[in-house]
């Protein structure tokens, strides 16, 4: 179907139609309106803006069937992971039914979230922005959405600061504005060796560090972000699990910084500062028990007593705190690494 034919299909359940059918939209417009060839009154069409100049087409599957529609080319939409550029797409679905317009509508809402619109070629496309124009006595109604398409965002490893570490679980968080910071949340299975490394990262003297990050397969240039929250689970084994947020630089001066407290959680500064105060008098604790030993107030075996209440730790004072009995509890994904899941993030 070429660009003109494609921007008078309908999608069609009125009585006497199959649900697939493709009628002509003019002629749908005018028997909503009330023309006949007896005559009738002025056909009266209401719309939020201008349909897309239909350059070319493009087929998606609605209600369950590949339906060609026009679309238009819009400038490409930046990927804040990738940095690729994502096409961009201005597209219009005329429906004519309230129960198809109703269905149209939640594949709509569906695929701005979880569930993409697949085209003829497989490729996958998230609704970016959309409105809706009915004509008058609501039987015809006009969809006019934006489509940006999906990139590859399976990420097998991440390089933290030149630490490789494998991704079990990983999710992004838009920017607000373009330029504006990307947030990453990422869970993984450490060694004891890669465990002690990132404890060293995450508990660096330097406050709101910032360090390169590599996501290999997805990005070429490395990407400049700080630790938020970190989260970690003893899995046993010689192994502990780690669930930590990135945030990136604010790459434009005058972009919203709203994200700027990103994964660094709520209720601070109180929070750390109970956090300082209660590490403070555990260490307090440790150096009078040492003076009480120092000064044979406390025997040999009160001091194996004492030492069988506490757990030697590799973590910083400050880190336990962070642990968490079960990790997944705390990913809010959605996890880019699962097949559909939405695109990744793009500014």
């Amino acid at each position: 179907m070429n660009a003109a034919a494609a921007s008078r299909a309908v999608i069609d359940d009125a009585a006497g139609h199959a649900t697939d059918a493709i009628t002509d939209t003019h002629s749908a417009v005018r028997a909503a309106n009330g023309h006949s060839r007896r005559g009738g009154s002025k056909s009266v069409s209401t719309r939020w803006h201008d349909p897309p100049m239909a350059t070319h087409t493009i087929s998606l599957t609605l209600l369950d069937s590949s339906r060609e529609l026009p679309a238009e080319e819009l400038d490409p939409s930046i990927s804040a992971l990738s940095g690729r550029p994502l096409r961009r797409l201005a597209v219009e679905a005329t429906v004519r039914g309230e129960e198809s317009n109703d269905r149209v509508t939640d594949e709509l809402d569906r695929a701005s979230q979880k569930t993409p619109l697949v085209d003829a070629d497989g490729s996958r496309w998230t609704v970016a922005t959309r409105s809706l124009s009915y004509s008058q006595g609501g039987v015809v109604f006009t969809h006019h959405f934006e489509i940006v398409e999906q990139e590859n965002t399976q990420l097998e490893r991440i390089v933290v600061d030149g630490l490789d570490l494998a991704v079990d679980r990983w999710g992004g968080r838009l920017p607000r504005d373009e330029g504006g910071r990307l947030v990453v949340d990422v869970l993984t299975t450490c060694t004891d060796d890669q465990h002690r490394a990132l404890e060293r990262l995450i508990t660096h003297e330097e406050y709101l560090r910032y360090f390169p990050v590599l996501f290999p397969g997805l990005r070429d240039e490395p990407l400049q972000m700080r630790f938020g929250r970190c989260l970690w689970e003893d899995s046993g084994a010689g192994r502990v699990r780690h669930l930590f947020t990135l945030v990136g630089e604010l790459t434009a001066d005058d972009a919203d910084d709203a994200d700027d407290q990103a994964g660094l959680g709520i209720n601070e500064p109180e929070v750390s500062r109970l956090r300082e105060a209660v590490v403070r008098q555990q260490h307090q604790l440790d150096a009078l028990i040492a003076e009480l030993r120092a000064a044979n107030v406390l025997g040999a075996a009160a001091m194996d007593r004492i030492a069988a209440v506490l757990r030697p730790s590799s973590f910083d004072s400050r880190r336990q705190f962070e642990r968490a009995d079960r990790l997944e509890a705390f990913f809010h994904g959605p996890d880019l690494n699962e097949p559909g899941a939405p695109e990744s993030p793009a500014g």
